[in-house]
Protein backbone atom coordinates (compact mmCIF):
# COMPACT_ATOMS: atom_id res chain seq x y z
CA UNK A 1 0.00 0.00 0.00
CA UNK A 2 1.61 3.49 -0.80
CA UNK A 3 1.48 6.81 1.42
CA UNK A 4 -0.97 8.21 -0.85
CA UNK A 5 -3.35 4.83 -0.63
CA UNK A 6 -3.01 4.91 2.87
CA UNK A 7 -3.61 8.34 3.97
CA UNK A 8 -6.70 8.10 1.65
CA UNK A 9 -7.73 5.31 4.06
CA UNK A 10 -7.28 7.28 7.01
CA UNK A 11 -9.00 10.42 5.64
CA UNK A 12 -11.84 9.10 3.77
CA UNK A 13 -10.84 10.78 0.73
CA UNK A 14 -9.77 7.64 -1.45
CA UNK A 15 -10.90 9.41 -4.64
CA UNK A 16 -13.50 10.81 -6.44
CA UNK A 17 -17.27 10.38 -5.18
CA UNK A 18 -19.01 7.22 -5.11
CA UNK A 19 -21.89 7.36 -7.73
CA UNK A 20 -24.77 5.85 -5.96
CA UNK A 21 -27.52 3.99 -7.17
CA UNK A 22 -29.63 5.23 -4.34
CA UNK A 23 -33.05 7.07 -5.16
CA UNK A 24 -32.34 6.49 -9.10
CA UNK A 25 -34.93 5.81 -11.46
CA UNK A 26 -34.72 2.38 -13.29
CA UNK A 27 -33.02 3.14 -16.49
CA UNK A 28 -30.67 5.06 -14.72
CA UNK A 29 -27.66 4.95 -16.96
CA UNK A 30 -23.36 5.48 -15.60
CA UNK A 31 -21.60 5.27 -18.91
CA UNK A 32 -17.28 6.88 -18.72
CA UNK A 33 -13.91 5.67 -19.52
CA UNK A 34 -12.20 4.00 -17.44
CA UNK A 35 -9.47 5.68 -15.54
CA UNK A 36 -8.72 2.84 -13.25
CA UNK A 37 -9.72 -0.17 -11.55
CA UNK A 38 -9.16 -1.57 -7.87
CA UNK A 39 -10.15 -4.29 -5.42
CA UNK A 40 -11.36 -3.07 -2.30
CA UNK A 41 -13.14 -4.36 0.67
CA UNK A 42 -16.79 -4.33 1.42
CA UNK A 43 -18.04 -2.19 4.20
CA UNK A 44 -21.07 -2.23 6.09
CA UNK A 45 -23.57 0.36 4.63
CA UNK A 46 -23.69 2.23 7.98
CA UNK A 47 -21.42 1.57 10.05
CA UNK A 48 -18.41 1.77 7.41
CA UNK A 49 -17.07 -1.62 9.32
CA UNK A 50 -14.96 -4.09 6.44
CA UNK A 51 -17.30 -7.66 5.84
CA UNK A 52 -15.87 -10.75 5.95
CA UNK A 53 -17.05 -13.75 4.70
CA UNK A 54 -17.12 -16.84 7.61
CA UNK A 55 -16.10 -20.36 7.52
CA UNK A 56 -19.57 -20.98 6.31
CA UNK A 57 -19.60 -18.49 3.41
CA UNK A 58 -22.13 -15.70 5.54
CA UNK A 59 -21.13 -12.22 6.01
CA UNK A 60 -19.20 -10.98 8.97
CA UNK A 61 -17.65 -8.37 10.40
CA UNK A 62 -14.83 -10.40 12.37
CA UNK A 63 -11.49 -10.18 11.19
CA UNK A 64 -10.50 -13.44 11.51
CA UNK A 65 -12.69 -14.33 8.60
CA UNK A 66 -11.75 -13.80 4.71
CA UNK A 67 -12.39 -10.33 3.50
CA UNK A 68 -15.09 -9.54 1.36
CA UNK A 69 -13.47 -8.13 -1.68
CA UNK A 70 -15.38 -6.20 -5.17
CA UNK A 71 -13.95 -4.06 -7.98
CA UNK A 72 -14.16 -0.51 -8.03
CA UNK A 73 -13.73 1.33 -11.21
CA UNK A 74 -13.05 5.00 -11.86
CA UNK A 75 -14.94 6.66 -14.72
CA UNK A 76 -14.51 9.52 -16.37
CA UNK A 77 -18.09 11.17 -17.93
CA UNK A 78 -18.36 13.13 -21.00
CA UNK A 79 -18.83 16.07 -18.65
CA UNK A 80 -15.15 14.96 -17.55
CA UNK A 81 -16.19 14.20 -14.06
CA UNK A 82 -14.80 11.23 -12.64
CA UNK A 83 -16.76 8.81 -10.44
CA UNK A 84 -16.18 5.20 -8.97
CA UNK A 85 -18.99 3.07 -9.45
CA UNK A 86 -18.44 0.18 -6.76
CA UNK A 87 -19.79 -3.57 -8.48
CA UNK A 88 -22.09 -5.70 -6.35
CA UNK A 89 -22.60 -9.14 -6.90
CA UNK A 90 -25.35 -8.50 -9.44
CA UNK A 91 -23.69 -5.71 -11.68
CA UNK A 92 -20.49 -7.92 -11.35
CA UNK A 93 -22.08 -10.44 -13.40
CA UNK A 94 -23.55 -7.81 -15.72
CA UNK A 95 -20.23 -5.97 -16.37
CA UNK A 96 -18.84 -9.73 -16.98
CA UNK A 97 -21.40 -10.68 -19.78
CA UNK A 98 -20.33 -7.10 -21.38
CA UNK A 99 -16.67 -7.84 -21.15
CA UNK A 100 -17.35 -11.35 -22.94
CA UNK A 101 -20.00 -9.86 -25.77
CA UNK A 102 -17.42 -7.75 -26.64
CA UNK A 103 -14.94 -10.54 -27.00
CA UNK A 104 -12.61 -9.67 -24.10
CA UNK A 105 -11.26 -11.53 -21.42
CA UNK A 106 -10.88 -8.20 -19.08
CA UNK A 107 -11.72 -4.77 -18.54
CA UNK A 108 -8.79 -2.50 -19.27
CA UNK A 109 -8.32 1.31 -18.88
CA UNK A 110 -9.28 3.27 -21.16
CA UNK A 111 -12.13 1.29 -22.40
CA UNK A 112 -15.61 2.77 -22.72
CA UNK A 113 -18.24 1.21 -19.69
CA UNK A 114 -21.99 1.90 -19.18
CA UNK A 115 -23.90 -0.09 -16.91
CA UNK A 116 -28.00 0.76 -16.45
CA UNK A 117 -30.00 0.12 -13.84
CA UNK A 118 -32.64 -2.17 -15.22
CA UNK A 119 -35.18 -3.13 -12.39
CA UNK A 120 -35.36 -4.82 -8.86
CA UNK A 121 -35.87 -8.07 -7.84
CA UNK A 122 -37.69 -9.07 -3.95
CA UNK A 123 -35.35 -10.81 -1.59
CA UNK A 124 -37.22 -11.84 1.37
CA UNK A 125 -36.42 -9.84 4.47
CA UNK A 126 -33.95 -7.52 2.62
CA UNK A 127 -34.17 -4.71 0.49
CA UNK A 128 -35.09 -5.39 -3.51
CA UNK A 129 -32.14 -6.62 -5.15
CA UNK A 130 -30.83 -3.46 -8.16
CA UNK A 131 -30.59 -5.53 -11.40
CA UNK A 132 -28.22 -4.37 -14.21
CA UNK A 133 -27.25 -4.63 -17.95
CA UNK A 134 -23.68 -3.60 -18.96
CA UNK A 135 -21.78 -2.79 -22.02
CA UNK A 136 -18.14 -2.22 -22.98
CA UNK A 137 -15.79 -1.01 -25.25
CA UNK A 138 -11.94 -1.67 -25.30
CA UNK A 139 -9.72 0.69 -26.12
CA UNK A 140 -8.40 1.37 -29.18
CA UNK A 141 -4.55 0.40 -29.30
CA UNK A 142 -2.73 3.42 -30.60
CA UNK A 143 -1.08 3.26 -33.85
CA UNK A 144 2.54 4.12 -34.67
CA UNK A 145 2.35 6.53 -37.67
CA UNK A 146 5.73 7.52 -37.93
CA UNK A 147 7.13 3.68 -38.44
CA UNK A 148 4.14 1.73 -39.40
CA UNK A 149 6.27 -1.20 -40.27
Amino acid sequence: MSIDEANALLTGTGGPPAFSWDQKPVGTIIKGVITNLEVGQVRKYMTGEPMYFDGAGKPTTTETASPIRQIIATLRQDDGEETRVFFKPAMKAAVLDAVRAAGCERLDEGGVLAIKFTGEEPVEGFNPRKLFKAQYTPPVASVNLEDPF
